[in-house]
């Protein structure tokens, strides 16, 4: 006997999906938009794709031959199945571990020459020339990598590598649709995978989101969010209800993760810092500002390998990050963009960030005016 179906309420508006898929136009890469309050999927966008219309009356054998065999793999999520070295956009995490083991303070200063040497090995700021002097947030701000790499040091791997997991990487967020994981790396991980010890230079390079760092941008989506909202690791929720036949209605609570174990002034410090980022001179995610709300967010540049003499630039190119929320002082949604040999996060993922956060609170503007009428 058959079974009537459930209709299902998602969580995804529509408007703000149409929104997020025409911001990537032609660019391969995603973008996620999570309330921070909640965790609903707002919108999910991942290029390329393909039509699902294709699949309404059953897809014909060469339509699947080239979409399985086209090496763009367009029927993979690039946003929850995706897997990137997040760059500088994972720099908050290795920050809030470092204060809550009490490895620095807010004004402990470190001096950026443009690059730090460990053992034989020399590790590059972005800033070649360096940044100087710098503090906590000047570090963020600025996006200083010498500042990472010593913080990272004094870190250590087995304190950091708790505090990826509690931020959430390095395991499924939960979201009920296929999901990959990432890595979130400790010395007993790189044991286990490459039966060889951990060197601290691997540290130094994972506190920039680079080595064996991965991870979705789902992950740092809710990443963001959880330093939005105070701290709370939600779950992504894309199925808020689902009604039978009958009229019987069955909500989708999801209970969250838990709570990132940092103080909230540390939190609070990280998303005053990350305000900077986007609106202060030198501020590298200046392309995200708007006019009349305060967003804060992160830029990141995650190198693939190294251009060399290879004719397509652009397929070697870094892929470029930008991670946010807004409003700054009363968060509702976190917006997380990557895009694939894009570049750099500033100028090419923080502008299509801003487009997102934009059309959000003028869809909000113009539905609250709706609802006043």
């Amino acid at each position: 006997n058959s079974v009537p179906g459930k209709d299902v309420l998602l969580s995804i508006d529509m408007d703000l999906q149409t929104a997020a898929e025409e911001a990537l136009g032609e660019e391969f890469g995603a973008i996620v938009v999570i309330d921070v309050r909640n965790g609903d999927v707002l919108a999910m966008a991942s290029r390329p794709t393909f039509d699902p219309a294709d699949f309404v009356k059953g897809i014909d054998a060469k339509k699947w031959s080239e979409l399985l065999n086209d090496k763009n793999y367009p029927l993979v999520s690039r946003a929850t199945q995706g897997l990137y070295a997040p760059g500088s956009v994972f720099k908050m995490v290795p920050l809030a571990a470092a204060m809550k083991e009490g490895v620095i303070d807010p004004d402990m200063r470190f001096n950026c020459p443009g690059s730090y040497r460990l053992g034989t090995h020399t590790y590059r700021c972005w800033k070649r020339g360096g940044h100087g002097s710098m503090n906590m947030r000047q570090a963020l701000v600025h996006s200083c990598d010498v500042y990472f790499y010593k913080l990272a040091e004094k870190l250590g791997i087995d304190k950091f590598s708790k505090y990826m997991t509690a931020f959430g990487f390095g395991q499924p967020t939960g979201i009920g649709i296929e999901e990959r994981v990432g890595v979130a790396p400790s010395r007993e991980w790189k044991l286990e995978r490459f039966k060889k010890p951990w060197y601290k230079g691997e540290t130094i390079v994972s506190a920039i989101g680079q080595g064996y760092v991965s991870a979705t941008p789902l992950q740092v989506a809710m990443m963001t969010a959880a330093i939005a909202n105070g701290g709370t690791l939600l779950t992504p929720r894309l199925v808020i209800k689902e009604v039978a036949f009958s009229g019987e209605t069955t909500v989708n609570i999801v209970p969250p993760h838990g709570h990132i174990p940092v103080e909230d002034s540390t939190l609070a410090l990280i998303r005053e810092a990350m305000v900077g980022v986007v609106n202060e001179p030198g501020g590298t995610g200046k392309g995200a500002r708007l006019k009349d709300i305060e967003v804060a967010g992160k830029t990141g540049t995650a190198q693939v390998i190294s251009l060399g003499s290879q004719t397509d630039a652009k397929k070697h190119m870094d892929h470029a990050w930008f991670t946010s929320f807004a409003p700054a002082d009363k968060p509702e949604i976190a917006v997380s963009v990557v895009v694939e040999h894009g570049g750099k996060g500033g100028s090419v993922a923080a502008p299509l960030a801003k487009k997102i956060l934009e059309y959000y609170f003028d869809l909000k503007k113009e539905r609250d005016a709706d609802d006043n009428v």
